[in-house]
């Protein structure tokens, strides 16, 4: 699906004609709106396959509880949810909830903390 709309846009991009319509399509492209479009078409053009996967959510919901209880914090219980919410909606914000700030992605304040006047480097050697 994103495939084809990038190709449409290329298509686009070459007819001069159209240039208010090429300027406008690139602030969608930079905003939301163009992903929240798609993520409505697969939603509605994927009808048969988000039943399925909800039904396998359905009739697994025990083993999905289980699998929750195994984890050992509240925030990888929450990303764990988020993540078979997306799956059942295809609704991206599901997604941007599970996601952590980039800053704390690999390093969690509330383990490494750095004093005031301390500061990380690390090297990589290759």
């Amino acid at each position: 699906m994103r495939k084809e709309l990038v190709n449409i846009w290329n298509r686009v991009m070459r007819i001069k004609i159209l240039h208010p319509l090429v300027i406008v399509g690139r602030k969608m492209i930079f905003s939301n709106t163009l992903n929240a479009m798609v993520d409505f078409m697969e939603r509605h053009t994927n009808a048969a396959g988000l039943k399925e996967t909800n039904d396998f959510f359905e009739s697994n919901r025990e083993r999905i509880a289980r699998n929750k209880e195994c984890l050992a914090d509240e925030k990888s219980r929450e990303v764990y949810e988020n993540i078979i919410k997306y799956r059942s909606t295809l609704k991206r914000k599901y997604l941007y909830l599970a996601r952590s700030p980039y800053y704390e992605q690999y390093f969690a304040p509330d383990i490494i903390k750095l004093k005031k006047h301390e500061f990380l480097l690390i090297v990589v050697h290759m």
